[in-house]
């Protein structure tokens, strides 16, 4: 077995050392950063084999200093952690602004109906890296005169962009 060199992202300390101390004994070099900016610094300044990486950390998430780190090195090999249920990270992104998650599979029809409820004058986005479904669900929508939006990069670009420039919210 060939020594990796291994970055593990944790806020919690405890933790982190001790995922660190394992791996150590494995014979590989550890080193440890306790948020997503710390983690990112040493992406710019070190090469890791791999990244084991919290999801919820204070400051820059997981996921966006995921992100950060694939535009630093496009080839880093990470692997996100939580210990987080899927249900409590959509409760926590709803806390945070979003009107409702949905779970797929879709059906169209439940979709309009609860594309009933959005105020008439305003507009919807549709964030899928399906393009069949998404170009679907857009001419669904616009028969029933919704304004629509459609973003086809996947969906965890999406979420961190912080401008999206269609022609009915300009």
């Amino acid at each position: 077995m060939s020594t990796l060199r291994i970055l593990v992202v944790d806020d919690d300390r405890d933790f982190a050392d001790s995922m660190a101390d394992v791996l150590d004994l494995h014979g590989h070099h550890v080193d440890t950063a306790l948020s997503g900016e710390e983690a990112i610094e040493k992406f710019r300044k070190e090469h890791f084999d791999v990244t084991f990486m919290d999801v919820t950390l204070p400051g820059r998430n997981g996921v966006e200093s995921f992100l950060d780190i694939r535009r630093i090195r496009p080839e880093a090999k990470l692997v996100l952690m939580t210990g987080h249920s899927v249900e409590d990270l959509l409760n926590v992104i709803v806390e945070a602004g979003a009107w409702l998650t949905l779970r797929k599979p879709l059906d169209t029809a439940d979709i309009l109906k609860m594309v009933q409820l959005i105020e008439p004058a305003g507009g919807v986005l549709i964030a899928d890296d399906d393009t069949d479904f998404a170009e679907n669900l857009r001419e669904a929508m616009e028969a029933k005169q919704y304004r629509v939006c459609v973003a086809y990069r996947p969906l965890s670009i999406c979420l961190t962009t912080t401008t999206l420039t269609c022609s009915f919210w300009t």
